[in-house]
């Protein structure tokens, strides 16, 4: 499947930019259970009515839209609580090119699995290099 920005993190989560109508389903047959987007409604690519359709496919469907030049700390802890809440079942978590959410995961990675700093900031900047507004975001969780 080729999903703009794809990252497999671990067995249970995988992130990318976003998906097409279609690839929902391929999502699913990977044994996803919930979808978590990021993006806004209005961002690039997004689809209207996905969580009817991420639904109608037989997965949860979460959004909480993070604005991308003022990324809020209450929706990392959303976030967050949904990661925690749904441990060990399968999620997909993306936005429009999967930087919102490589920076939601690099908090995650740190603070709630353990993970080197160093090694989840490689990560990261492998897959792009956080702007100021989003690097001072990182700067108040970790």
């Amino acid at each position: 499947m080729s999903i703009k920005n794809h990252k497999t993190i671990n067995e249970f989560l995988d992130t990318s930019g976003q998906p097409s109508e279609a690839q929902f389903s391929e999502i699913r047959d990977l044994g996803v259970i919930s979808v978590v987007n990021l993006a806004m409604p209005d961002s690039d690519g997004a689809i209207p009515k996905e969580g009817a359709i991420v639904s109608a496919a037989g997965m949860n469907y979460f959004h909480i839209p993070v604005k991308w030049e003022a990324p809020e700390l209450d929706k990392y802890h959303l976030f967050k609580s949904i990661l925690l809440a749904h441990h060990r079942q399968k999620l997909w978590i993306h936005c429009a090119l999967n930087y919102r959410v490589s920076c939601f995961m690099y908090c995650y990675k740190v603070t709630e699995l353990g993970i080197d700093a160093a090694l989840a900031y490689k990560q990261l900047t492998d897959l792009w290099r956080p702007n100021t507004v989003w690097q001072g975001f990182i700067e108040k969780l970790v």
